[in-house]
């Protein structure tokens, strides 16, 4: 699905196919907790911070967290928006198709590549180096197409185990890679869009026995970087 890794370009790195800078410096100041009228998601080292008025970017961008015990996490931000200086903002500049790309680097292990004990970091540097197999461009269209259908059918199946009118003992609250704080299957359902990883979520519910959590699995690959 990632392409034949026979036919594919194995001799690029990260820093061949994209321009890789950290986001702007922001204060808790500069960002609310719901989105309003001329707010736009703001994005930090871990996913969704909040919603600012003064966004930054404005495409579809694989985010890298910088700093902290979760740097390395993989993200991606759609449509306009801001990025926090704890994100690397991955800029492909038509090299290769930025959807495609983030889901190839979330099977790595980025944090492999931090530095620092007690306040581990990642440089762009390090991630220049990543090794990168580049298939063709139709190949890459292809996977984000699956994807993408992929994560509409978790959003399905949750729409149909809890719908709408469900009581209220059995709506579960989730909580999402891509976010900050709980959501309820409504919230979430109503706000899809919003949500970078649909498929990493997971709920716990209250009627544990009537209910059964979802969990995305997770893929590690093993890489070395010379």
């Amino acid at each position: 699905m990632f392409g034949d890794p026979i036919d594919a370009v194995s001799n690029y790195r990260l820093g061949d196919l994209a321009d890789m800078k950290a986001g702007s410096a922001t204060t808790s100041n500069d960002i609310v907790s719901s989105p309003g009228p001329s707010l736009y998601p703001c994005f930090g080292g871990n996913g969704l911070r909040g919603y600012s008025k003064s966004p930054t970017h404005d495409g579809i961008y694989p985010l890298i967290g910088r700093q902290g015990a979760l740097c390395g996490n993989v993200q991606i931000a759609r449509g306009t928006f801001r990025a926090t200086e704890h994100a690397v903002v991955v800029d492909c500049g038509g090299k290769c198709n930025p959807e495609w790309l983030y889901h190839f680097l979330r099977l790595d292990d980025l944090g492999r590549l931090s530095s620092g004990a007690a306040q581990p970091g990642l440089s762009v540097k390090n991630l220049k180096r990543v090794p990168i197999k580049l298939p063709a461009q139709n190949e890459q269209e292809e996977f984000v197409h699956f994807a993408t259908e992929t994560d509409k059918l978790r959003f399905d199946d949750l729409s149909r185990l809890f719908p709408p009118h469900s009581p209220p003992n059995r709506k579960p609250e989730l909580r999402m890679t891509g976010c900050s704080g709980k959501k309820t299957c409504d919230e979430l359902l109503s706000q899809r869009g919003q949500f970078n990883n649909s498929a990493d979520s997971f709920f716990s519910c209250a009627d544990l026995e009537k209910s059964k959590p979802y969990l995305a699995d997770t893929i590690r690959s093993s890489r070395s970087y010379s």
